[in-house]
């Protein structure tokens, strides 16, 4: 892979995804603007993360230089210049096509993501709640893109902040539990914080969250035929689960999801069966 494509960290847009959870559960999808919008607010996040992972690259280029799967071909300098222009011109574009609570939400991710590869990541705990708060701030920051061509206008539910928080730390959790357990500590200075059993404990912890979060959603949200949405749910995060604890590739490497025909399973059943409760 060219080493300009693999420092964009396009396999990584997938989180990005997250933006259209507003216009699907607020029931504008089929709204031809309101989708048209939420694209693009989707690719000025690509262009964004982008831009983030050079910066972060930038502040790791010394370390990684260490590792043979994250070191860098390209130079630390333009690293951190081409991070700048895909930040800066995403947030410019948003600035002319969306209002500008939207351009506040990728600023703020931007702020987060800038203090997470500077010293925060660092830190144990404060890495995974990070990387947590991001996932909401791209999927809350779809409701911001199609304020003006949704009427009634798209209402942040707490339930979509709640949902998206734990599934992100219940994804982050997973990530460091199979990095500790292959011994990756010797090029991720935080992991050096965590043992087995308290990486083993977060885990259960984040994965509990995320079951009762959504159970609860799926009973007390505005539409009881969730629930019927409930075993396709767990199923994948079961799955998933086992990834994480039979340290698989998937769990480190969260974007092969795609390689595991059980996950793309549970996924779509998941997505056909929302979507069929929402729309019909």
């Amino acid at each position: 892979m060219h080493p300009l494509i693999s420092a964009l960290r396009l396999h990584q847009w997938y989180k990005n995804l997250l933006i259209f959870l507003p216009i699907i559960f607020s029931g504008h999808l089929l709204n031809v603007q309101a989708f048209f919008l939420t694209f693009v607010g989707c690719a000025l996040l690509c262009v964004l993360s982008s831009g983030n992972y050079c910066i972060n690259d930038f502040f790791d280029w010394k370390r990684d230089k260490w590792n043979p799967d994250k070191k860098q071909k390209l130079s630390r300098n333009f690293l951190l210049v081409l991070g700048l222009i895909l930040v800066i011109f995403s947030l410019y574009l948003s600035l002319k096509i969306f209002p500008a609570i939207f351009t506040v939400f990728l600023f703020s991710l931007f702020v987060t993501t800038f203090l997470y590869s500077a010293i925060l990541k660092l830190y144990p705990f404060v890495d995974i709640l990070i990387i947590a708060v991001n996932f909401v701030l791209r999927a809350v920051s779809g409701a911001f893109v199609i304020v003006e061509s949704s009427k009634p206008y798209v209402w942040v539910s707490p339930w979509l902040i709640i949902c998206t928080f734990f599934l992100a730390l219940f994804i982050a959790v997973g990530k460091r539990y199979v990095e500790f357990a292959k011994h990756s500590n010797d090029f991720r200075p935080t992991l050096q914080s965590y043992t087995p059993e308290l990486t083993k404990s977060l885990m259960i912890i984040a994965t509990s969250c995320l079951i009762i979060s959504y159970t609860l959603y799926s009973f007390l949200g505005e539409n009881k035929n969730m629930i019927f949405t409930l075993p396709f749910a767990l199923y994948t995060i079961f799955t998933y689960l086992g990834f994480i604890y039979n340290h698989s590739k998937i769990a480190e490497k969260s974007h092969l999801v795609v390689t595991s025909p059980k996950m793309i399973a549970g996924i779509l059943l998941w997505v056909v069966a929302t979507l069929i409760i929402l729309y019909l």
